[in-house]
């Protein structure tokens, strides 16, 4: 039986092509079936509205750094406080999901009480408004994105499923400014909890441009705030890996 979750993301407004893009996840997001919650946590212009209209929920208030980046800590604090759901994802907002995710999520509870699943995503640039009215979409867009696209290393973390509650002390880190998603990892590993790689199950397609960003101040300082977290943190050292059903019938962990 699959679970219901809640998706927390930080959207920014719904202009343009990033405007498409989000749409487009979002939307990818309430094909899931059960339906999940989604919270929009963000004070962006016109987000609150974009929430009303994609059937979404809005949390606003969140804490901004000094470079008006959103802060991690305050962005996971808002997400579990807000969740009707004891399952939650943290998820970019640029990133289109099918029921493999939701497939995912039903087998690893079975096994485990807390765990963290993560996975790589595919890189696949897509700014057009995607048909959902064909029911075969996300089997012709995963394959798509698989035949155009690349997938992008373990260092990048774009989703982090969790029990509700597990991440009470998140270090200030800004959001989108590399390290926080690696500390998130590495902090499940230290507390001994089952961090399961999903790569091979759940096909997670970045859509939106992948660009490399310069040193900044913000990133040197998620990386002092997150010490080794960036080495240790990165899909590659997933203490569990989920296998398809087909391939391994009976052993779904290795």
């Amino acid at each position: 039986m699959d679970h219901p979750i809640t998706l927390f993301t930080v959207p920014r407004s719904f202009k343009g092509e990033i405007g498409i893009i989000q749409a487009n996840a979002v939307e990818s997001w309430r094909q899931l079936r059960p339906a999940p919650e989604i919270l929009f946590i963000s004070d962006d212009p016109g987000v609150a509205e974009a929430a009303k209209d994609l059937g979404c929920s809005h949390v606003p208030g969140v804490r901004y750094n000094d470079h008006g980046t959103p802060l991690v800590s305050n962005v996971f604090k808002k997400g579990q406080g807000a969740a009707s759901h004891e399952i939650v994802s943290y998820i970019n907002s640029d990133i289109v999901l099918s029921q493999s995710f939701m497939g995912a999520i039903r087998r690893i509870k079975e096994r485990f009480d807390q765990f963290l699943m993560i996975g790589q995503r595919w890189d696949f640039h897509y700014p057009h408004p995607i048909d959902f009215s064909d029911e075969d979409w996300s089997v012709r867009f995963v394959k798509r994105a698989q035949k155009k696209g690349a997938r992008h290393g373990p260092t990048g973390v774009d989703y982090h499923c969790f029990m509700r509650g597990m991440y009470h002390r998140v270090p200030d880190f800004a959001l989108g400014r590399r390290t926080w998603d690696n500390w998130l990892v590495w902090y499940a590993l230290r507390q001994d909890i089952p961090v399961v790689d999903v790569t091979k199950v759940v096909c997670a397609i970045h859509i939106g441009k992948t660009t490399t960003k310069p040193i900044t101040p913000e990133i040197r300082r998620n990386r002092e705030l997150g010490n080794h977290a960036g080495t240790w943190g990165r899909v590659n050292f997933a203490t569990w890996a989920l296998q398809p059903e087909y391939d391994y019938p009976g052993e779904l962990f290795k």
